[in-house]
């Protein structure tokens, strides 16, 4: 069970002897997760746009690139039509050592591909996944990020990269001027002249993420959110150690603690990994019962279980109606209501 990487996870889990492990989990619409290994790929030749040649982000000569491994996409889903799409960086894995090829974005415009922007808050950009054992790895490479939405052009240069300043700026030039071609002399604002520079991920994702509404202070606490789930994990059968755990930093198992943890199942479940959703569905029956929260959260539950057992058949719409009235001006109503709605959906909609 542990190893699950989850939206907002600073670190991977160590294992006794201080390793790094990994599961593989890696959800792909919840707040940033950056591995703590954070691996520098061969140079990768930026993307070429129609009728004209790159320039190396590196000081020296590229290798020359593999094919890129294209996001995972469902069983009969249309492919996506990347407007500057991704070259391949051979990676070995450091955990299990296992050579393989990830997908490297140098550029990324969320004007022309939206569908990237859930990717990129979630962390799966540049993010490298081991085909063997499934640990995760950043990827160190420069990108530029294009919102024209929120009138933002960001590059990113990894800290520890092997490039000096003269390099870096090189670079985000380079990058730039790829962008700038690809958009109409009219469209072209003031604040692509000057895009904003990042050495830091986690900053980066940080203003990303304040254009939809989320602060720092937010993201923080999910990320710690994150942690404590994994530091619970492995206590399921030890109660004296969790309710030490719980005693330190119950604080966080709250309203949307539960709610990542049921979206953590989920994603599980749909990747077919019934056992590890075992074991979480298993914490989160545990903490229902031993967190304030929690016993919040079942007395909601049964209270929308009682009000459906007393909907049959020859309920009508009216007295329907008056149930959710009724349930709606007591406490928790809100949410109760919406319980209730999803749950007897077909039958206010057969009435």
């Amino acid at each position: 069970m542990s190893g699950i990487l989850l939206p907002g996870q600073d670190k991977k889990p160590q294992s006794s002897e201080g390793e790094a492990q990994s599961s593989g989990l890696v959800l792909p619409k919840g707040f940033g997760s950056h591995k703590k290994e954070n691996v520098a790929p061969k140079p990768v030749e930026p993307v070429k746009t129609a009728g004209e040649q790159s320039t190396p982000p590196a000081a020296e000569p590229p290798s020359p690139a593999a094919p890129a491994a294209q996001p995972r996409q469902g069983a009969g889903r249309p492919q996506i039509d990347f407007k500057f799409p991704p070259s391949g960086a051979q990676i070995q894995c450091p955990n299990c050592q296992t050579p393989y090829t990830a997908a490297v974005f140098n550029i990324v415009d969320l004007g022309a591909n939206p569908e990237l922007r859930s990717a990129l808050l979630g962390g799966q950009i540049n993010l490298g996944v081991c085909p063997s054992c499934n640990a995760a790895v950043q990827l160190g490479a420069p990108m530029l990020i294009h919102d024209p939405e929120n009138k933002f052009l960001a590059a990113f240069v990894p800290q520890g990269a092997q490039t000096n300043d003269m390099d870096a700026q090189r670079v985000i030039g380079q990058l730039t001027q790829m962008l700038m071609r690809t958009i109409p002399a009219e469209q072209r604002k003031g604040y692509l002249l000057t895009p904003q520079q990042f050495f830091d991920w986690n900053r980066l994702i940080e203003k990303l993420w304040g254009f939809e509404g989320v602060t720092p202070e937010m993201l923080r606490k999910r990320s710690e959110q994150s942690q404590l789930l994994q530091r619970l994990l492995p206590l399921l059968g030890d109660e004296k150690a969790l309710a030490i755990v719980l005693e330190r930093s119950g604080h966080l198992v709250d309203r949307e603690f539960f709610a990542m943890l049921e979206q953590a199942v989920m994603g599980l479940m749909g990747q077919g990994q019934r056992e590890a959703a075992s074991g979480l569905m298993a914490l989160r029956q545990k903490l229902m019962e031993s967190t304030e929260a929690g016993r919040e959260l079942k007395k909601r539950q049964d209270k929308v279980r009682g009000l459906l057992d007393e909907i049959t058949e020859e309920t009508t719409s009216e007295q329907l109606l008056d149930m959710i009235t009724k349930a709606w001006s007591e406490e928790d109503g809100e949410d109760v209501v919406g319980a209730m709605a999803m749950s007897a959906a077909p039958m206010i909609d057969y009435q």
